[in-house]
């Protein structure tokens, strides 16, 4: 009888891969541990530069087949879908190796963020995937997250009032780190940001990668859109506080706490904020748990349905503004 499992292949055997996640926890934060929780998965193969690391890995996750050779573990193990999970400056030519080589078998790439490093080549990996009709979703993890999709659904039904003040705290790199948050405001609110400047700068973990705090602004509203870096030599932090004409949701410390706070007008008649209970529990997947179930539907149908909102055409306006904001600094 044929194995009703969809087979995975991850390649870059890292953290985000799932080197180091314990195989056993409450939610996966890694394509390893996701894809090996999932019933209709199985890790067929594993690819890193660094042999030993993908043996390493190979071993826990329980893969019988692992190399140092892309076009190697895909000939072998056939997958329906590719992890890329390798550092940042190499998506580009790993993607662009895995669509070269394609085969019937393969259905769809998981791509890490950032996509890529230059317009240029996230302008041919849009080429190349429609031409082999093959779809590339990355992992913006936050447009996976119960609590932002919530947030997204009740500002479309006007429950809020109006935005008026986005401020962002990150760390970690504008490119490698920042296109979480400012991937994050265009899939909440649907408004194309603009007008980015610069106002302070850190070194981030790659030196061709800063910190930056970055002042933007919707294109239609003009509503104030605040990126604010912050440097990870004291700790790491990513920190959401959304203000509209008639609310004030924040949600700290990696989606740790959500907190919603509601316009009243008290005897006086000042207008006060009060906090409201959300009815928000901890979400029982992760935002990962909940792409791989994504990934899992449109492999069982075909749906390109299945994946609006997720697509590497869905992120090609944020990557533009990581993009513009860097040449800006580099002018």
């Amino acid at each position: 009888m044929t194995d009703p499992r969809h087979r995975a292949v991850i390649v870059g055997c890292g953290n985000i891969a799932g080197l180091y996640e314990k195989p056993h926890g409450s939610l996966s934060y890694s394509h390893g541990r996701a894809f090996s929780d999932h019933p209709s998965f199985e890790i067929v193969g594993c690819v890193d530069s660094d042999i030993r690391k993908a043996k390493e890995f190979s071993e826990k996750y329980g893969i019988k087949c692992y190399d140092d050779d892309i076009e190697k573990i895909i000939y072998l193990a056939k997958p329906h879908v590719v992890s890329v999970c390798t550092p940042d400056s190499t998506h580009y030519e790993v993607t662009k190796r895995i669509l070269s080589k394609i085969s019937s078998d393969l259905k769809l790439v998981f791509l890490e963020k950032p996509s890529c490093q230059y317009q240029r080549e996230l302008t041919e990996l849009v080429s190349i995937s429609n031409q082999s009709e093959t779809p590339i979703i990355v992992n913006m993890s936050r447009r996976y997250h119960a609590w932002y999709r919530w947030l997204k659904e009740n500002y479309n039904r006007d429950q809020f009032g109006a935005l008026i003040r986005v401020d962002i705290f990150y760390y970690g790199g504008w490119q490698h780190n920042g296109v979480h948050a400012v991937d994050l405001v265009h899939f909440l609110f649907g408004e194309t940001l603009t007008n980015g400047k610069i106002v302070e700068s850190w070194l981030g973990p790659e030196d061709s990668d800063p910190t930056y705090t970055v002042r933007c602004e919707t294109k239609h509203k003009a509503t104030p859109v605040w990126f604010h870096g912050f440097s990870e030599k004291h700790y790491q932090i990513f920190d959401c506080d959304f203000k509209f004409s008639n609310a004030r949701l924040q949600i700290s410390n990696f989606e740790e706490k959500i907190e919603l706070q509601k316009l009243t007008v008290n005897p006086l008649g000042e207008r006060m904020l009060v906090t409201h209970d959300s009815h928000l529990s901890r979400p029982t997947i992760s935002p990962i748990g909940r792409a791989i179930e994504i990934i899992d539907e449109y492999l069982n149908y075909l749906k390109k349905e299945s994946l609006v909102g997720c697509t590497l055409q869905d992120i090609e306006r944020t990557m533009n503004l990581i993009w513009d904001i860097k040449v800006e600094n580099n002018a």
